[in-house]
């Protein structure tokens, strides 16, 4: 992490450490990297990391069940989800649309399996035109992602596959309604 603090880790599964720092750059943006540290080894590689000054600092990590995504939560900004195996960044463009997290979890994959289930009525789920990323593996595990947002009262349900977000649902106290894309 060069000279910046470890704000943050997370394993990935029993010899992999996932950590990441997050400094200013100078002026008015932050460092952010995250990197993947192999044990007993020490072999280090980024996942990713700021080319330039970013406008918001990396605030949180969380890895998905299977450790193959992770989520960065960045202060006052959208998140991003990242496959690590390729150290490509998923639905960028779609998840950008959000505001920042007020809360952000990964399902464990025996409420994934049951939210993957047809949603009942009055529950709809959106399904997402997307395409595969050039050159990533075409995994078909599927993971789901919920989170809240701070300025109102909605949870927000996606599926990921390979990676792809396939698929989204809204819910909020008033009932659940179909989100826009």
């Amino acid at each position: 992490h060069d000279s910046a603090a470890v704000r943050g880790v997370e394993w990935r599964g029993a010899s992999e450490l996932i950590s990441f720092s997050s400094a200013p750059a100078g002026g008015a943006g932050w460092r952010n990297r995250v990197v993947s540290l192999r044990l007993p080894s020490g072999a280090a590689r980024e996942i990713f990391g700021s080319r330039g000054a970013e406008p918001a600092p990396l605030t949180a990590l969380r890895l998905s069940p299977s450790g193959r995504r992770l989520v960065a939560v960045f202060k006052d900004a959208p998140f991003q989800v990242w496959d690590v195996p390729s150290r490509t960044q998923i639905g960028a463009s779609f998840l950008a649309a959000f505001p920042a997290v007020s809360a952000i979890a990964w399902l464990p994959p025996a409420a994934a399996a049951a939210a993957a289930a047809p949603p009942p009525p009055g529950q709809p789920m959106k399904t997402l035109e997307t395409t595969e990323l050039e050159g990533a593996p075409a995994a078909e595990e599927s993971e789901e992602l919920v989170f809240a947002v701070p300025e109102g009262s909605s949870l927000f349900q996606f599926a990921l596959r390979g990676t792809k977000v396939v698929s989204y649902r809204a819910s909020s106290s008033a009932g659940a309604s179909e989100a826009e894309a």
